[in-house]
């Protein structure tokens, strides 16, 4: 009896022993300071990596990404459908921002230097669209009829009784044949009815291009952590990420809080969301210092889960 006692105790402490390093693996644990005197020396943890994916919006079983080959230094945008598992090469170039994939097959990019191009997912109709070298970061609005870019005015203006060199920021609309109709103000990720515009440097402010104001949102958190992605899950709910977890922005209230916690040794990129799959889609970047060395290891991979976090799976790309 007795021995039977022992036994069950010791399959209990057993159990609680693999509970709590379940625990203890799941957690996430900071960057530490670098031991090096030049800083952090970064090392992909495999040759292939994989950056910044979205969904085709007609058919959300594919997505675009981009393959960044570390051996050969090839980089490519790729075609990679998530039920079938086949991966398509689309174009190879030094691409500058990430793809963005739009109604009727248009995909768009900046790709040597500042200027934005298109092209099909099967590699036709590649179209350089602006000449400027001057238009950073092109995306579609919420309807995907229109391409926002943001470009840079140049002039100069006397500050403190000295003629300097001033530069300001401007939003630029196109569309898809590379016709300006239209500058504005800002240039965000746009809610799914058009109306807000969610700011993805700070996440403290967001436009509400209606009424032609800003709304101030009280989050009292750090802001040197800066901004990662931000997801519109409908029209007044918006999920963002920075290093130190996952919020979630009500407009109707006014709110944010929290979601989950996190740190900057795991942190999501990138994110967008299908709405009939109520999916998430995100770069997933973890840092790992090797031994004692001053070497940080980089692994990007995709994930996938559900708009309340659940369900997290990790998307394997052959590489």
């Amino acid at each position: 009896m007795k021995f039977r006692t022992l036994i069950c105790i010791l399959i209990l402490l057993v159990l609680c022993s693999c509970e709590h390093n379940n625990t203890d693996q799941n957690k996430c644990v900071p960057i530490p300071e670098c031991p090096g005197d030049f800083g952090w020396q970064p090392r992909a943890k495999y040759p292939i990596m994989f950056s910044s994916p979205c969904f085709n919006p007609e058919n959300n079983d594919e997505i675009a990404a981009f393959e960044h080959n570390y051996t050969t230094g090839e980089f490519y945008i790729i075609k990679y459908n998530l039920i079938t598992n086949e991966k398509n090469y689309i174009l190879e170039g030094n691409f500058w921002s990430a793809p963005a994939w739009g109604k009727d097959d248009w995909i768009i990019f900046n790709i040597n230097g500042a200027d934005v191009y298109r092209i099909k997912s099967d590699g036709s109709q590649f179209k350089r669209l602006t000449f400027s070298g001057n238009c950073h970061r092109p995306f579609w609005n919420y309807d995907y009829s229109k391409i926002y870019f943001h470009s840079s005015i140049f002039y100069k203006d006397t500050i403190d009784g000295k003629i300097r060199n001033v530069q300001e920021g401007i939003g630029v609309i196109m569309d898809i044949e590379g016709n300006i109709s239209d500058t504005v103000t800002y240039t965000a990720k746009e809610s799914p009815d058009g109306r807000y515009m969610a700011f993805f440097n700070t996440f403290y402010r967001i436009y509400d291009v209606e009424n032609d104001s800003l709304i101030e949102m009280d989050i009292e958190i750090d802001p040197n952590l800066g901004g990662s992605s931000t997801v519109w899950i409908n029209n007044n709910t918006l999920l963002w990420s920075r290093s130190d977890g996952i919020y979630r922005t009500d407009l109707i209230t006014k709110s944010t809080v929290k979601l989950k916690s996190g740190c900057n040794s795991s942190v999501l990129y990138f994110c967008d969301y299908s709405t009939s799959k109520d999916l998430i889609l995100c770069e997933k970047v973890e840092y790992k210092q090797i031994g004692k060395s001053d070497i940080l290891e980089s692994d990007s991979y995709f994930v996938t889960m559900k708009s309340d976090l659940s369900e997290e799976k990790r998307i394997e790309i052959p590489r």
